[in-house]
């Protein structure tokens, strides 16, 4: 009986409602192979906490519609343990190499850690936007989204959530008069990746079971916009 009591209990733990808090942005318009973010302080050091990654990326002499991207993401605990990373879905893209994508890796009970992005070819400019995720059952997206939109069009999909889950976007932009408003999720940050680009990001966590249109509104009338989303559980 005793044992039937411990394995009630790990359940209910297991069903710990998911969350999710933005930690920072990383980024410069250096032509580069690598980028390291230095020391990212992490606010939740406990068992099964994970580190979702959004980077936008330019390639620098990418052919139109070519992508060449991320080759790894190596991350190193305070404890000095090493964590690979892994993609959460296919990148997104555009043409002259413009391309966002999302990875992620299991941090464990790590303080802090450092993130080092190596590039399949040197980029143009780099953004890298982190999130801890809390309670997961598993890192890989429930439902991955996105769109590449044109034109000043807005950039929007449709993703379903679980109960008790999470979802989490970004896009990248040329600049334009104001950032993109989010529908869907909570506005993280919005920063400039030197004077011709503009990340955003937002996250938000959901009680009940839905589809959920993610909506990043596009100000202006910029050539394109590029937006990736993704629910989690």
């Amino acid at each position: 009986m005793a044992y039937r009591r411990l394995s009630l209990l790990t359940r209910r733990r297991s069903l710990s409602a998911a969350s999710v808090d933005f930690v920072s942005h990383f980024g410069d318009t250096v032509d580069r192979l690598k980028y390291n973010t230095g020391a990212l302080a992490l606010a939740h050091a406990v068992p099964g906490t994970c580190l979702v990654i959004g980077i936008y990326g330019q390639s620098q002499g990418a052919a139109a519609g070519t992508v060449n991207g991320i080759a790894s993401i190596v991350i190193t605990g305070l404890s000095g343990r090493v964590y690979s990373a892994f993609p959460l879905g296919p990148p997104i893209t555009t043409t002259f190499g413009h391309y966002i994508q999302f990875w992620g890796s299991n941090v464990r009970s790590e303080t802090s850690c450092t993130v080092l992005v190596e590039f399949t070819n040197s980029q143009t400019q780099c953004s890298i936007l982190t999130w801890e995720a809390m309670n997961l059952g598993t890192l890989t997206p429930y439902d991955p989204g996105g769109q590449a939109s044109f034109g000043g069009a807005d950039a929007t999909d449709a993703i379903r959530l679980p109960d008790a889950s999470i979802a989490i976007a970004f896009a990248v932009q040329p600049i334009t008069a104001s950032p993109v408003t989010w529908t869907g999720v909570t506005d993280d940050t919005n920063v400039d990746v030197g004077t011709a680009y503009h990340v955003s990001g937002g996250s938000q966590a959901h009680a009940a079971a839905q589809l959920l249109t993610v909506t990043a509104s596009v100000p202006g009338a910029p050539p394109f916009t590029l937006m990736a989303c993704a629910s989690f559980r």
